[in-house]
């Protein structure tokens, strides 16, 4: 088993990649974290649980094109897409056992 510290970096890597990848890629509108890293309840264990607002003329290309993002994140252990009928997400494992769950909204659906 891993220490927690190591975890705790390979998480941070994959969040500074995530962030990244969101200001480079002209498709995505905006870019926050959820869930426990974002309300301040996070163990060294949590997983990251992130939201992308994908401009809207731009969707359907970014969701076809999600395996090849989040391969870009580390390296990707495990990628599904679309197991919840009505989500846009996208859930990867990366090498460290960093669990992401991606929801992918379209910008209009987001309140500014």
């Amino acid at each position: 088993m891993m220490p927690d510290s190591v975890f705790v970096e390979a998480r941070n890597q994959v969040i500074e990649r995530l962030r990244q990848a969101a200001e480079t890629d002209t498709r995505i509108m905006a870019c926050w974290l959820q869930g426990s890293l974002a309300n301040g309840s996070a163990d060294d264990l949590s997983d990251i649980d992130a939201c992308v607002a994908v401009d809207d003329v731009a969707l359907d290309q970014f969701l076809g094109d999600r395996g090849r993002f989040c391969s870009a994140l580390g390296t990707l252990l495990f990628f599904a897409a679309d197991i919840v009928p009505g989500l846009r997400m996208a859930h990867c494992l990366f090498d460290g056992l960093v669990k992401l769950d991606l929801l992918v909204l379209k910008a209009s659906e987001v309140d500014r």
